[in-house]
């Protein structure tokens, strides 16, 4: 009897100890949770910054047909320096390729005023009282690659290149003290012109980028920009005091080159 009693004791024993195993084998199993790469996925910025412009403006010839023989080198070429704010948008897609790289396709456009106005650039015009030229390049947009390195988890040192393409604007103003050159066909005292060209180019740069928040990511950057120049005739179509038919100035404007600084802060989607 005892040795009955011993074996149903052990028995529910161990059937209580079996039960919570039998019973976890048949619940589902939990997958475990997907934590998103901070560092992959679309993001959309703005920037704020400066951009540094150089132009050169070089008068080729003057008058119907030119003379280019009697240019003097009154300041010719002239090089334009100028600045200004820079505002502007960017956007992308960065994917983490390893666990320290970091590669993405960029877009940005922004918004400039670099602006300088020089007399005495128009050589030869010893008639002239008055005479101006101005280069002005306002925006600008490229599409670029990037390609980083995460030096600390949340931020990552990259390098970046890719096309560009820019407004700008070179303008003449003349006016004379009588009837001569410049004057256009109605003999007035004064004429203006101005051509305006999208030009293209390349871009290098590099910066840094760190995540603040899970979302939120703030980088500075610099780049270098070079564009090609482009010719141009202005003041088409005027008859001149001097009877010499169309005065016209022809005038090449360089290769364009600019260096843009900027910080921009982005929000990446998804996250």
């Amino acid at each position: 009897m005892v040795r009955v009693v011993s074996a149903l004791f052990v028995a529910s024993v161990l059937s209580l100890a079996c039960a919570p195993a039998a019973r976890a084998a048949d619940m589902p199993v939990k997958a475990p949770a997907i934590v998103a790469d901070p560092w992959t996925g679309w993001y959309l910025g703005a920037s704020v910054g400066g951009r540094w412009n150089h132009d050169t403006w070089t008068a080729a010839s003057f008058g119907d047909p030119p003379f280019a023989g009697i240019l003097n080198s009154r300041d010719n070429p002239h090089d334009f320096n100028s600045s200004s704010l820079r505002l502007g948008a960017y956007g992308g897609y960065n994917w983490r390729v390893q666990q320290m790289w970091v590669v993405g396709l960029e877009a940005d456009f922004a918004w400039a005023s670099d602006k300088q106005t020089s007399a005495g650039s128009i050589p030869g015009l010893f008639l002239a009282t008055v005479e101006s030229v101005q280069m002005k390049d306002t925006w600008d947009g490229g599409l670029r690659a990037r390609l980083g390195y995460l030096i600390t988890p949340a931020t990552l040192l990259y390098a970046t290149g890719g096309a560009s393409w820019m407004k700008s604007q070179a303008g003449i103003f003349c006016a004379v003290g009588a009837p001569n050159w410049c004057t256009g066909s109605n003999l007035a005292s004064l004429r203006t012109d101005s051509v305006s060209k999208t030009v293209a180019g390349w871009t290098l740069g590099a910066g840094l980028e760190t995540m603040v928040t899970p979302n939120w990511y703030l980088r500075g950057e610099y780049r270098y920009t070079s564009y090609t120049g482009y010719h141009m005739t202005l003041l088409r179509g005027g008859s001149g005091g001097g009877g010499s038919g169309n005065d016209v100035i022809d005038a090449d404007i360089g290769r364009i080159r600019t260096h843009t600084a900027l910080i921009g802060l982005a929000y990446r989607f998804g996250h």
